[in-house]
């Protein structure tokens, strides 16, 4: 696909694929909301009115982190909250598949945090997630699901330590019936970074094809389903904080030969055991089960799907808050290198498509493009500051481009470019 065609396709995003597996599922919800009453109002620990049993065929886990072992860094806890709140939370709540199941809880949503995050963050974070009872802000370290090590939701490790933790918001009852029922259901489990945030059909889409692929009841014949699948974005788009426009820069990216950490999702049929899944890196999964198979033993022919409907899977920031650093330039001033890869910000069918596709307001690009840029020092001294903390990034590589980014920034400063 030439550039030129990529960049028209991403106008293409709210097409939705397999109009069958749609319309099945779609079955289950009207069946489901038969059994389950609405619970809108605000959050609280149980529910004693709702009904004892998961109503779904299949259960979803969003799992996210935020600063887990990085309580002390202030500076880039307040700039993760910021993209967390712009590109991460609207796009979940926004997500079509939760306009379609207003009486039930199509996902639950389970964000980790370090138990001594500071209490007045901690409020600020409660305050934004409090209406929706499917999202859970959780103190615990502890990390399970997508990654080279086994554990997760259907082997009950992921539901005792959310259980076990101390639970700061978020309905319990749903949580209880969500781990209760690991067994006797599908298991989804997706990954999403507090800073990116996922196309609102992404969801609905890895719904209806888990609903297809998976055997996700007893009663359903294990002929032709697989035993597991990965999905993954085909194509996302990054967006970088620049003095270029007042928006900051979006880059789109063709992901086809590797998987990128947002939206990354595991599926799990009905009484398979977790552990006997093969886990890789995120950036190995297309290797092992795509190019090389040894490891594609999900009983199908295809063990990784590679989501290319919506076209641009994934919203992804990058910058001065980012564990890797990878792609991250605050000052992009080729504008001739910038072109081969960007679309312009002032091209409606862009602005349409953030806004659409991913419920991202274009006042407030320009509110977060200029928060940070104002902030960058601080926010990469943190980041510094956190590199080798457990479970986040310990290379050379990231420490050295935060240091360039901190002399830039200030360099730019004493010549009055910021």
């Amino acid at each position: 696909m030439t550039t030129v065609s990529f960049v028209a396709s991403i106008f293409m995003l709210h097409a939705l694929d397999n109009h069958h597996a749609a319309s099945s599922l779609r079955q289950h919800r009207l069946a489901s909301q038969q059994r389950i009453h609405s619970s809108n109002t605000t959050t609280r620990r149980t529910d004693s009115n709702m009904t004892s049993e998961w109503p779904l065929p299949f259960i979803h886990i969003i799992n996210t982190r935020f600063m887990q072992h990085q309580a002390d860094l202030p500076n880039l806890a307040r700039a993760r909250l910021v993209l967390f709140e712009t590109f991460c939370l609207h796009s979940i709540l926004h997500q079509s598949i939760r306009q379609k199941s207003r009486h039930y809880a199509p996902f639950l949503w389970i964000i980790k945090t370090d138990p001594n995050l500071h209490a007045d963050l901690r409020k600020e974070f409660v305050s934004l997630i409090e209406p929706y009872p499917f999202i859970y802000l959780v103190a615990s370290n502890v990390n399970y699901g997508i990654g080279i090590h086994h554990g997760g939701w259907r082997g009950g490790e992921a539901g005792k330590d959310v259980l076990q933790s101390e639970i700061w918001s978020g309905n319990v009852t749903l949580l209880q019936q969500a781990h209760e029922a690991r067994k006797t259901r599908a298991v989804l489990e997706t990954r999403l970074d507090a800073d990116d945030g996922l196309h609102v059909h992404y969801i609905e889409m890895i719904q209806a094809q888990a609903f297809q692929q998976l055997r996700y009841s007893a009663r359903v014949s294990p002929k032709n389903r697989a035993s597991w699948m990965y999905w993954c974005c085909a194509n996302h788009l990054d967006w970088t904080p620049t003095n270029v426009t007042d928006y900051g820069t979006f880059v789109p990216y063709k992901s086809h030969n590797t998987c990128i950490t947002a939206g990354i999702t595991l599926g799990v049929s009905v009484h398979q055991d977790e552990s006997s899944i093969p886990r890789f890196m995120h950036h190995e999964l297309y290797q092992q089960l795509t190019l090389s198979k040894e490891h594609a033993t999900c009983g199908s022919d295809t063990c990784l799907h590679m989501v290319e409907n919506p076209v641009l899977g994934a919203l992804r920031s990058r910058t001065a808050t980012s564990a890797g650093m990878r792609n991250v330039k605050m000052n992009i001033v080729d504008e001739e290198e910038l072109s081969k890869h960007t679309v312009p910000i002032d091209n409606k069918h862009l602005i349409r498509a953030l806004q659409q596709g991913f419920h991202v307001g274009i006042n407030k690009m320009k509110q977060v493009n200029g928060y940070m840029q104002s902030h960058v020092v601080e926010i990469a001294a943190d980041n510094l500051l956190g590199q080798c903390t457990h479970g986040h990034s310990c290379k050379n590589s990231t420490r050295e481009a935060l240091k360039e980014l901190v002399r830039t920034a200030k360099n730019d400063t004493t010549k009055g470019i910021r």
